[in-house]
């Protein structure tokens, strides 16, 4: 288990990242953050409820960028989906990238994924 499973932090994502809010928003997925306030790195956990794969990009507010203090440069790296623990690099991003752009996300008919965003 992921130290950051347990920490206090929690930060709703679904009315963050909406389609009506940026196009490239999978409008089916329920999405967190779980973090400690100033560590540099948190947990994001999507889920997807709809019926079908969802596709798109998520973002981080940059509020929320800026309580867990994440660094100019971060690494999105999955840790566990549908098959299990995984260990494998998503994404290399500046932070400034990750507010604006996010990164890419396929999720399967009721699938959850946890990324690990830190330096």
């Amino acid at each position: 288990q992921h130290e950051l499973v347990r920490s206090p932090g929690y930060w709703g994502l679904k009315y963050f990242n909406r389609p009506d809010r940026f196009g490239d928003c999978p409008g089916g997925l329920y999405s967190y953050a779980r973090f400690a306030r100033g560590s540099g790195k948190m947990l994001l956990v999507l889920t997807n409820f709809k019926q079908g794969s969802e596709r798109g990009r998520i973002r981080v507010p940059g509020d929320l960028a800026d309580i867990v203090r994440l660094p100019a440069r971060v690494a999105v790296t999955l840790l566990f989906n549908r098959d299990g623990k995984q260990s494998g690099a998503v994404a290399t991003l500046s932070l400034e990238e990750l507010i604006s752009s996010g990164f890419d996300v396929v999720l399967q008919n009721q699938d959850t994924h946890v990324y690990l965003v830190a330096d």
